[in-house]
């Protein structure tokens, strides 16, 4: 994974040594959080004279459980470096879409009535 300089992208640093996905700047701009495998990753930058990767840091030592992101990031990071994510659970509740659902709570209010 690489980072690229704006307006002109001639300048290219490499951030990760193993491929990433998901990634994430910090709010003050010195990291760049990733994904790597199922690791969470952080590499610190500087940015004077020119960019560069100055360490890289596992921030979480298993993502497995998390719900990923797909086209974008699955998680966030606190201005103070907490990071925050939507776990998956077992045990949560499922989701359960009724179409048509008018209809049915006027069938059953009906039935509740006749009794």
């Amino acid at each position: 994974m690489y980072i690229r300089s704006y307006p002109d992208p001639s300048s290219r640093v490499q951030i990760s040594t193993g491929g990433g996905r998901e990634p994430a700047w910090s709010s003050d701009g010195t990291r760049v959080f990733y994904f790597a495998g199922t690791v969470g990753m952080s590499a610190k930058l500087s940015m004077s004279p020119s960019a560069r990767v100055v360490a890289r840091d596992t921030v979480l030592k298993e993502t497995a459980g998390l719900v990923r992101g797909g086209n974008s990031t699955g998680y966030d990071m606190t201005k103070d470096g907490r990071f925050l994510g939507l776990a998956l659970k077992k045990d949560d509740y499922q989701l359960v879409v009724v179409p048509n659902w008018r209809a049915e709570l006027k069938q059953r209010l009906a039935g509740s009535a006749k009794k």
